[in-house]
């Protein structure tokens, strides 16, 4: 393992008991003194995930089928807490470590209508928090399932946006030249 790669990792340790415990202080003292630091650490703790899983990808299973059963693992488990369970900031960190492990299993799958899919999934990973905390801020009052179905697509469809603007910035001008 790399400096960087420890670091990064240790990062995401703090980073995520950052997460859980300043919101649990919030949320107990009634107090908005780190209110403007919890959305970028919601975002860092996402982002340092995806780094720590590109830093390690080579030490980490290339099989879809694992990765598959890992994301139905940790999202039902954030599903169960959410819906059963009194609501803890924890979910939110096993439902990024659900979307990271279906991100893994797109990007290791051998269906065929995905084969271009391993270029989209860097772009969706990167996006999905960002975009679903600018449709909670737009929406307030949004329901958690309108809230996942809209950020979903709406996460592809800027991932497909940026893969075309990929292809076309990366096709090759061809001038033609005439003779004089």
């Amino acid at each position: 393992m790399s400096k960087f790669s420890a670091l990064y990792g240790l990062g995401l340790i703090g980073i995520s008991g950052a997460h859980v415990g300043l919101n649990a202080w919030t949320d107990a003292t009634a107090s908005e003194a780190f209110a403007s630091l919890l959305p970028g650490i919601r975002l860092g703790m996402a982002f340092l995930l995806g780094i720590v899983v590109r830093q390690s990808m080579h030490k980490l299973p290339q099989h879809s089928r694992g990765w598959a059963v890992l994301s139905v693992v940790f999202l039902a488990i954030a599903a169960l807490n959410y819906y059963v369970f009194t609501w803890t900031y924890s979910i939110e960190l096993i439902a990024t470590l659900g979307w990271c492990a279906l991100a893994m299993t797109l990007l290791y799958a051998k269906f065929d209508a995905l084969t271009h899919w391993p270029k989209i999934i860097v772009p969706a990973y990167l996006g999905i928090w960002p975009i679903t905390q600018l449709w909670l801020a737009a929406l307030p009052s949004i329901t958690v399932l309108q809230l996942v179905m809209i950020s979903i697509a709406t996460t592809f469809a800027v991932a497909f946006l940026f893969r075309g603007l990929e292809k076309l910035a990366l096709r090759p001008i061809h001038r033609r030249v005439q003779t004089a």
